[in-house]
């Protein structure tokens, strides 16, 4: 379910982007968490996302993370918020680091 995983978090940041159909993603991997069982998977989707924005033209690779949880092969789905890092701080870094197990 770790595929499904990754690809609808990479779909719900898709969706919260300016110009979702410019989107392109690398790097992207699910950090599971300790609510994982044979029916749920869950924890966060973080990589990298490139994609046309209205502010600022073309962001390159910026970083994002989504909390995405999925239950029976993919019938039910929900995602937290995406993030996405068009311009990093501190405390985006941190985050993250954190949460995407990043060094």
């Amino acid at each position: 379910m770790t595929g499904v995983a990754t690809e609808y978090g990479e779909y719900v940041v898709r969706l919260s982007l300016d110009a979702p159909d410019s989107a392109t993603f690398s790097g992207s991997t699910f950090y599971p968490n300790a609510e994982n069982s044979a029916d749920v998977t869950s924890g966060y989707v973080c990589g990298e996302v490139r994609a046309k924005s209205a502010r600022y033209g073309y962001i390159y690779n910026a970083p994002y993370y989504v909390y995405v949880r999925v239950t029976e092969n993919g019938s039910k789905k929900f995602a937290g918020v995406p993030k996405v890092f068009d311009g990093q701080t501190e405390k985006s870094k941190q985050d993250y680091a954190l949460l995407c197990k990043a060094q």
